[in-house]
């Protein structure tokens, strides 16, 4: 049997090569399943990708691990969901995975085939048809987005960084800046622009580019999963090997050498409310498992929120947000929705199941100056605004 399964796949003709981002042919992997119920027979087919693409963009079923806290929701009411697909709206695709809003309240939605800018009720889209944009893929991935404080729009796709002033596009190969492929875009409040890699981190500061790794500083790894300024100054840096905290002076906290929650964790996401603490998601590569949600008070004093001792649905954080208008820490978790943190004892959660979040995947949040909350998903665009203030 397996010298009839064999032959027939050597005798298959209508291979084609796998191609790299250039176009070059490259070497690939392939799933091959066999049933066999009765005489052998062996056949290849190529796969649909539009249907797993259909199949991605499944808003699917929540997975609340905590099995123990009792959801009230009672905010739920206070909240009103509006969510742009491609079925009511000229979004090009509904998985996305970047958001951002910049100065003037325009949002720019970055989804897996094409940019959107959505200002009032107006949509601009971007592809690698009519931008600068490029890619020899058949989808254009805007993988993450971030405003600085000048305003400028930054994007990555396709392993380039794109720029945009509001007249004029830079687009910089992230090769020739020093890194290859971002993994993320972080905009500090000072200006900073942080793009963290597995090569290392990616810092623009006025107008200049510059990269850390183990080689010219004290990184822990050159695989950097966050970074970003708190409001004095210090640099708090996540890597697969831990996360270090750099003070103004230079004087630099590895926290796999303390006794604090962030000890063998690095973090993934970080929020600063208005009281000065200092909220991060972790995760642990040792254990490759996400684990908590760590707080840090302004007077240095810290604690932790898990499953297993709060309301939080999942320990994998994907996203934190500080509510600028009202005093609330908003989070997205994995296989889950979107959860409301009063920082104290009340949690809930909106899934697609008990409200208008259309889906469990959320991967990215930001907040307009009105207070509207803006969603990237696998199931369209998502604007969460409050009843009374729309």
């Amino acid at each position: 049997q397996a010298k009839i399964i064999a032959g027939k796949i050597a005798a298959y003709d209508k291979w084609s090569p796998a191609r790299d981002r250039g176009g070059k042919a490259t070497g690939a992997s392939i799933s091959v399943v066999f049933d066999i119920t009765g005489p052998v027979r062996a056949g290849i087919y190529r796969r649909d990708e539009s249907k797993v693409e259909e199949n991605m963009s499944n808003p699917g079923t929540p997975e609340i691990k905590n099995t123990t806290y009792k959801y009230k929701n009672k905010h739920l009411d206070d909240y009103k969901f509006s969510v742009w697909t491609k079925e009511n709206s000229n979004i090009p695709y509904d998985m996305s995975r970047a958001i951002t809003v910049d100065n003037q309240d325009i949002v720019w939605h970055g989804t897996d085939n094409g940019l959107v800018r959505f200002e009032r009720s107006n949509m601009q889209i971007f592809t690698k048809d009519n931008s600068v944009f490029t890619t020899p893929d058949k989808l254009m991935t805007i993988g993450s987005a971030a405003t600085d404080s000048k305003n400028n729009k930054w994007f990555d796709a396709n392993e380039k960084i794109y720029r945009f002033d509001g007249k004029v596009w830079e687009v910089f190969d992230s090769a020739k800046v020093g890194i290859r492929e971002v993994s993320s875009i972080i905009a500090s409040k000072s200006g900073t622009v942080f793009f963290p890699s597995y090569n290392g981190l990616l810092i623009h500061k006025n107008g200049n580019w510059k990269v850390m790794n183990t080689t010219n500083s004290q990184l822990p790894s050159d695989h950097v999963t966050y970074a970003n300024l708190d409001s004095k100054g210090r640099m708090w840096i996540g890597t697969e090997l831990g996360t270090i905290m750099i003070e103004n002076g230079g004087e630099i906290t590895e926290f796999d050498k303390t006794s604090t929650p962030l000890k063998h964790l690095c973090v993934t996401d970080m929020a600063e409310d208005k009281d000065g603490s200092l909220w991060f998601a972790t995760y642990d590569y040792a254990k490759k498992a996400s684990m908590k949600l760590v707080k840090r008070d302004s007077g240095g004093n810290w604690m932790y929120f898990d499953i297993n001792n709060s309301g939080l649905p999942e320990n994998q954080i994907n996203k934190l947000l500080l509510d600028s208008h009202d005093d609330i820490l908003w989070m997205t978790t994995h296989n889950v929705g979107l959860v409301r943190f009063d920082k104290k004892d009340s949690w809930e959660v909106y899934t697609n199941k008990n409200s208008g979040v259309p889906s469990t995947y959320i991967f990215a949040m930001e907040q307009d100056s009105k207070g509207n909350l803006w969603g990237a998903t696998f199931s369209g665009l998502m604007r969460v605004s409050k009843k009374s203030g729309e």
